[in-house]
């Protein structure tokens, strides 16, 4: 049988994984075809609100004008919305094949992929993971901070709190992966935080040279987002320092809350379902 843990001999910051199966099951002893069930609602669902905030907030509030609907991806709620997007449907297709080939063959776990080898592609799902996991929930804590008046500047002036679409893309997005994070049995590595910092980073020489070059948001304003509007310094070098930290300290939280998940796996699953821990470190 496979095992559920964390992470391997010390490779906190590598992508080498003895159990590849994991990607694609749950922590917990539920029926194979419910995790499927689930995997399939989620690969639908998912994508569904980001084409509907593109097609609803961009394309069609702004007919005629292919320049300001093409702004739908300067913003790095949709990148990191897309992202999520994009592992969810890889994750979701992940799992239906690997549910067919254990139910046809009769196998089960790491014996479907030959002796336990990281497939490069489950290794890319992972990076991207891992970009969503942490920039969906530090996302969502922002806006909530914003939503509810306890924040500094605004983020972004037209989230209103009524358009469902911006209620997924700032907030059923990261509710939905961290879920994803307690159901499933997708490894957490406290060294992979720098996949989220490299992801944040990138967006933000990405605004920078936006604005520099006059990049303007989608209701004609300078730059993306009035908070980050790099002309006001030290303040928007400061705040792009703060999102560095911020991001980082919510992988820690989410990396003690997989910790918790494998520790109550242990303590009163893994004796019953035949799962022992492989990694915790």
């Amino acid at each position: 049988m496979g095992r559920r843990g964390g992470a391997c001999c010390g490779d906190n910051f590598g992508l080498n994984y003895k159990s590849p199966a994991h990607f694609f099951t749950s922590q917990w002893p539920f029926p194979p075809w419910l995790y499927l069930v689930y995997s399939i609602i989620a690969m639908i669902y998912i994508p569904a609100w980001l084409i509907a905030e593109g097609v609803v907030n961009f394309w069609l509030h702004y007919p005629g004008k292919p320049a300001t609907q093409a702004k739908f991806f300067i913003y790095f709620t949709n990148w990191s919305y897309l992202v999520l997007s994009l592992v969810t449907i890889a994750r979701g297709v992940g799992v239906c094949w690997y549910y067919r080939k254990s139910q046809s063959h009769g196998i089960q776990d790491d014996e479907v992929f030959h002796g336990g080898r990281m497939p490069t592609v489950i290794k890319i799902i992972w990076v991207f993971n891992n970009m969503a996991l942490g920039s969906q929930v530090t996302m969502a804590i922002a806006f909530s901070i914003y939503a509810f008046g306890l924040g500094m500047g605004s983020l972004d002036r037209e989230v209103p709190l009524s358009d469902p679409m911006k209620i997924h893309v700032h907030g059923i997005g990261a509710l939905y992966i961290l879920t994803n994070m307690l159901l499933s049995a997708v490894p957490v590595r406290i060294g992979h935080f720098f996949h989220v910092i490299l992801f944040v980073s990138v967006y933000g020489i990405f605004n920078l040279a936006y604005e520099l070059l006059g990049g303007t948001n989608k209701t004609g304003g300078a730059g993306v987002y009035s908070a980050l509007d790099w002309n006001k310094q030290p303040l928007s070098t400061l705040l792009a320092l703060v999102a560095l930290c911020a991001v980082s300290i919510v992988w820690f939280v989410l990396f003690g809350l997989y910790r918790l998940r494998v520790f109550i796996h242990e303590k009163w699953f893994a004796k019953k379902s035949g799962y022992t821990v492989i990694e915790m470190d």
